[in-house]
């Protein structure tokens, strides 16, 4: 089945960011979440397994903390998310139990989902949810977690849970029509329908405008669609005001903007690898054209000989970019030796490596499946 098409039984994780649910005041607006609930009981009724990222937690606290205003400390948005999380979700567990179905509430973040364990912890949880019929409800753990609180209104841990439950789509709904071109000169403005590959020129479209109740801007949307891309995942930027887009989503027409996948069959190790190491890069690796081919052409793994270059500091396990001589990044993944030992035995044969480095306990540098390719 190719990616635009419509098969019922797919998995949809829907992301909804915080300007989607709050009134005008900012506090979390009760009908927008009796809303989205119709539409993804809906959808699940129809047979589709529906995954919902929230946020909110941060908005609805401020209402009843700050009132009107937006916190702006870290502490007072942690303090927000902790009295917001609980209105949040029971708002979500009263509109779904109006519709008969039970919801499951997990908190995530970046910062727990590196572990490979827990990822996958997170994995078999959200499957047994799904395959009892509960439809889960997942936000970041934002009153403990300062780095997220900056991230990037959970577009990007939207990508890695459509990513664990191995999606067919992933949906942002926002408060723009999709991603545009020239959109700062409303003449010209057009919305860009659908997107094959995420270019430089894509890149310079985004607006990088915020909401006052929302953290999240058109670059968070873009890097979050770059990943499910990457994963083999349709991802979709559309408007959350229209009443029926989600529908029209799942039935396979047009909206917003589509992004289509760029490889299909990715294993859940690489989708793992992708989204992981896009947050924690450690250094970078340059590698010849000969090693270029053989990654990309010949899926081989790394071996030192290919290596022209080493930068940056890191240990065996750690992820670096593999990349090119024009700098291009062509693959993303762990590394069996450190930075000092990749630097003494770089442009020698894997035969050397114990003579050099007095053992050698992996011929590789790189193994091919612990690394993903980007382009």
């Amino acid at each position: 089945m190719k990616a635009h098409e419509h098969a019922a039984g797919t998995t949809i994780v829907v992301k909804i960011g915080s300007a989607q649910l709050a009134g005008s005041d900012g506090t979390l607006a009760k009908k927008r979440v009796d809303h989205f609930a119709e539409r993804i009981v809906a959808l699940a009724g129809k047979g589709h397994r529906m995954v919902l990222v929230t946020s909110g937690a941060v908005a609805s606290g401020s209402g009843v903390i700050y009132r009107s205003r937006k916190p702006v400390t870290i502490p007072e948005k942690q303090a927000a998310a902790s009295v917001g999380q609980i209105t949040l979700m029971a708002e979500y567990l009263r509109a779904f139990a109006l519709h008969g179905r039970t919801v499951g509430q997990m908190l995530l973040s970046e910062y727990v989902l590196r572990d490979r364990v827990s990822y996958l912890n997170a994995r078999a949880t959200l499957n047994e949810l799904l395959a009892n019929g509960v439809i889960p409800v997942i936000n970041e753990n934002d009153s403990i977690a300062t780095e997220e609180l900056k991230f990037g209104d959970n577009d990007y841990l939207g990508a890695i849970v459509a990513c664990l439950v191995e999606a067919d789509r992933y949906v942002i709904l926002t408060d723009t029509e999709g991603l545009y071109r020239n959109y700062n000169d409303k003449k010209t403005r057009e919305l860009i329908s659908v997107v094959e590959k995420i270019t430089p020129e894509i890149r310079s479209e985004v607006s990088g405008k915020t909401t006052k109740f929302s953290t999240g801007g058109m670059e968070s949307k873009l890097r979050a669609m770059e990943l499910v891309m990457r994963a083999g995942i349709t991802g979709v930027i559309a408007p959350g005001a229209e009443d029926d887009v989600l529908l029209r989503i799942a039935s396979g027409e047009r909206a917003g903007t589509s992004f289509l996948p760029v490889e299909q069959g990715v294993s859940q190790r690489k989708k793992w690898i992708l989204g992981n190491v896009h947050l924690r890069v450690k250094g970078s690796i340059t590698v010849d054209r000969g090693a270029v081919t053989a990654l990309v052409e010949k899926n081989k793994s790394l071996l030192p000989g290919g290596i022209i270059a080493v930068a940056g500091r890191f240990s065996l396990g750690d992820a670096v970019n593999i990349v090119d001589e024009k700098k291009n990044i062509v693959a993303r993944g762990m590394v069996n030796y450190s930075n000092v030992e990749i630097a003494m035995i770089k442009g020698r044969r894997s035969s050397d490596i114990a003579s050099i480095l007095g053992s050698a306990d992996y011929e590789e540098i790189v193994h091919r499946d612990n690394m993903a390719l980007v382009e």
